[in-house]
């Protein structure tokens, strides 16, 4: 079957995703370590491990990137019900819900002339326009028949396995670069594994096998009763999970999504959405447009990306991204950590001692208890602390920055990589 298992640069996503976590010394089980990529790429970058996710695909009417456009061409009928058989296949595996949409799909499929191989897909890594991306060899015959036990469906399933963050188990890539470690040579075949390139002929496997199953539930989870729930029609979407680990996810639209009482992950995507965590350590995405979040109880982690969007962590510890845009957040009843990224920012670090980072563009820090902390504050970038009218301060040197003290206020707010000397008024804005 050769195939090009295209590389994806691994770590942040489209939005300030979290990279995926390495593992220096495998998982402890050779199965895994020769099924995986040793920077475990996944969907679900953001959350732990075995979490639910959704992935949304679509059929390309043109290449995403001129590097796949020699030739393209749309799937064919035969191959898009081929797809569709093979993502439902691998959905019974896994806590994976796949989604058709009618375009920008997480996986994108199409075809295209290929010298050295049958298909090849782009892993899962978001940080480039390609990732997910599957491409058949519109020269290939065998692409052209997707019957139950054909070779034809047996590659699509093998290169939707890339696309959601498998290898080859074995040092065969058709471009000549294989990723170790590999499965000893007598477990190493179609039998155990759909990603293997030693079989027995026909018919071949037209779902995931044992090791392929292992691979994506240590990424994805167990197929269980976890509420995952997604729609795909109407203007907007409003939704509650369950008391399982949820994954929600909106398609394109204005939704309005609440998560349940367990350990959810909820993704906005286009639109403008309005998103609860509610109960658990919830992982809340917004997407593009301009959202609302609210983390909930427990320690959430919650990204804005694009868009200005409004962002509360409410309890406990959470760890709070406002990603692209001019986002308003607030940090909450604990200890938070709040990151503004791009543009200009207000970032309110209200009770418990949080830690803020402004990122790029002129933000705006809003003190109002506790010992917070400001990792990136500049005064020339037009960064600003805004306080009550008639406010005044005093700094006091640390060996890692100044300390700010307020004549109203018992809070301190502590601006790491400033001199003491260098504060005055002048690093306030009055509301």
């Amino acid at each position: 079957m050769l195939c090009l298992a295209a590389a994806s640069a691994a770590g942040s996503g489209n939005l300030p995703f979290a990279p995926a976590p390495l593992f220096a010394s495998g998982t402890g089980d050779y199965r895994l370590d020769a099924m995986l990529y040793p920077n475990l790429n996944r969907w679900n970058s953001i959350a732990a491990l075995g979490t639910p996710v959704p992935v949304t695909y679509s059929f390309l009417t043109s290449a995403n990137d001129p590097d796949d456009d020699i030739g393209f061409l749309r799937l064919n009928d035969i191959q898009i019900a081929g797809a569709r058989t093979a993502f439902a296949a691998w959905e019974t595996a896994a806590n994976i819900k796949f989604v058709e949409v009618s375009s920008g799909g997480d996986i994108a499929l199409g075809t295209n002339i290929q010298s050295a191989s049958a298909a090849y897909a782009y892993r899962p890594g978001r940080s480039f326009v390609q990732e997910g991306d599957i491409y058949l060899s519109s020269q290939s015959f065998s692409n052209q028949d997707m019957s139950s036990g054909s070779y034809g469906l047996l590659t699509m399933v093998h290169e939707i396995g890339h696309a959601i963050g498998l290898k080859h188990p074995g040092n065969y890539n058709a471009a000549g670069s294989g990723t170790p470690p590999y499965l000893p040579l007598a477990e190493d075949n179609i039998n155990n594994s759909v990603m293997s390139y030693y079989d027995f002929g026909s018919p071949y496997p037209s779902t995931p096998r044992s090791y392929d199953i292992l691979g994506v539930q240590y990424l994805y989870g167990a197929k269980r009763d976890t509420g995952i729930v997604y729609n795909q029609s109407g203007d907007v979407l409003a939704t509650t999970g369950t008391s399982g680990a949820d994954a929600l996810v909106g398609i394109n639209l204005n939704d309005v999504m609440t998560g349940g009482t367990g350990a959810d992950a909820i993704y906005g995507q286009t639109g403008d959405d309005t998103i609860y965590g509610n109960q658990d350590s919830d992982t809340l995405s917004g997407g593009e447009g301009n959202d609302v979040l609210f983390g909930g109880r427990n320690n959430d982690t919650v990204y804005g990306d694009n868009g200005n969007d409004v962002v509360y962590g409410n309890f406990l510890n959470d760890v709070i991204y406002g990603g692209n845009g001019n986002d308003l957040m607030y940090g909450g009843a604990d200890e938070d950590t709040i990151l503004g990224g791009a543009g200009a920012d207000t970032l309110f670090g209200n009770l418990g001692n949080d830690s803020m980072l402004g990122g790029s563009g002129a933000d705006r820090f809003v003190i109002n208890s506790g010992n917070d902390t400001i990792g990136d504050f500049s005064f020339s970038a037009g960064d600003r602390i805004r306080v009550a009218s008639g406010t005044s301060i005093s700094a006091a040197g640390a060996s890692d920055g100044a300390v700010i003290s307020f004549s109203n206020s018992s809070a301190t707010v502590k601006l790491i990589g400033v001199s003491a000397s260098s504060v005055n008024s002048s690093y306030l804005e009055f509301a």
